[in-house]
């Protein structure tokens, strides 16, 4: 579960791709003939598995990176080459596409002084390879602003950010989830935890620094959040999912909705992600008890665009995940 929506007890589930997210500016490329599906368990030891897409039932991972114990992995995204990123407790990471096992990261930044990182939930890379980790400030338990931190493309090491968004203006609360589109925009699934019903989804410009205002901010409480090439936003709420237009603003109607209450229940489905091929993807986390998972979490994927209630092409439970006190959570799923 959501770290941050466990302490906090919001009225939304506890779910984000963020990480998760959809990076869709690293869809420069031709997208693969079969996308993969990239997750990462949260046990002591955590692990990264990479899946196709169009996978059944229980499947073997295609590869498994393996995180030295005590990184538990809180954030996770792929570029257009199918290099692997994450945030985990210590550092930002990046793994080649062919990484398995214990492979040594290309590169890591870690949380100190002068990279001024002190945790990471949420992570995007554009197509230029410059890494965003969004953090939050806490006043007892309560969180206070959130920031956005950029790193150039070839951080490494202790390493000041180039950008950093944050301020009154920017508007940032709770920086659950970014995405970063193929113009440069950055996307923000701002929540307040205090009152969801203000949260929002803020759209910042290319280059954005300092304390600056978002270009635009659409009106829209999301379990998760992803964008698309073509800058279409996708918002999974607690009945389905809502699809708006590029440059969708203020209190804008999506211009589809997909139901998804046939799909596990509704009201722990809390994963969300695009592919180059406007495949849809998200995961239902099965039903809660006393904060206890009783199912393990399932991801479906299918066809874009559908409108109304839909099938998945297919679903699966990838071999790893266990139902537990600790399930995945959106943060750790993304697409390529």
């Amino acid at each position: 579960m959501n770290r941050t929506r466990s302490l906090f007890a919001v009225s939304i589930a506890s779910f984000i791709l963020t990480g998760c997210g959809v990076n869709p500016s690293t869809t420069a490329t031709s997208p693969p003939s079969t996308a993969n599906v990239y997750v990462a368990s949260s046990s002591t030891s955590p692990q990264i598995y990479t899946i196709p897409a169009n996978s059944t039932g229980s499947p073997t991972p295609t590869s498994t990176i393996t995180i030295p114990a005590l990184n538990a992995v809180n954030a996770l995204t792929v570029d257009s080459s199918g290099n692997i990123y994450a945030a985990t407790d210590d550092d930002l990471r990046e793994y080649a596409a062919a990484a398995t096992g214990t492979a040594t990261p290309i590169r890591t930044i870690p949380f100190d002084s002068t990279t001024t990182l002190s945790d990471s939930f949420s992570i995007a890379v554009d197509s230029s390879g410059n890494i965003y980790a969004a953090q939050y400030s806490l006043s007892g338990t309560q969180i206070t602003s959130s920031s956005i931190l950029v790193f150039s493309s070839s951080a490494s090491g202790s390493v000041a950010p180039i950008r950093t968004i944050s301020g009154a203006l920017t508007g940032l609360v709770y920086a659950e989830q970014i995405a970063v589109d193929s113009s440069g925009n950055l996307y923000v699934n701002n929540l307040n935890p205090n009152n969801p019903q203000q949260s929002s989804i803020l759209v910042f410009a290319p280059a954005a620094t300092g304390n600056v205002a978002p270009v635009r901010s659409l009106n829209q409480e999301a379990l998760a959040m992803a964008v698309d090439p073509a800058g279409d936003i996708y918002a999974l709420t607690s009945t389905g999912i809502s699809i708006f237009a590029p440059g969708a603003s203020g209190s804008a109607a999506p211009t589809q909705t997909i139901a998804n209450a046939s799909l596990g229940d509704p009201a722990y489905n809390d994963g969300l992600a695009v592919d180059a091929s406007g495949n849809i993807y998200y995961t239902s986390n099965g039903t809660v008890l006393n904060n206890v998972r009783a199912a393990v979490p399932t991801i479906y994927r299918i066809a874009a665009p559908v409108a109304g209630s839909t099938t998945a092409l297919n679903n699966f439970t990838p071999a790893g995940w266990s139902s537990s006190a600790t399930p995945l959570t959106s943060y750790f799923f993304a697409v390529h």
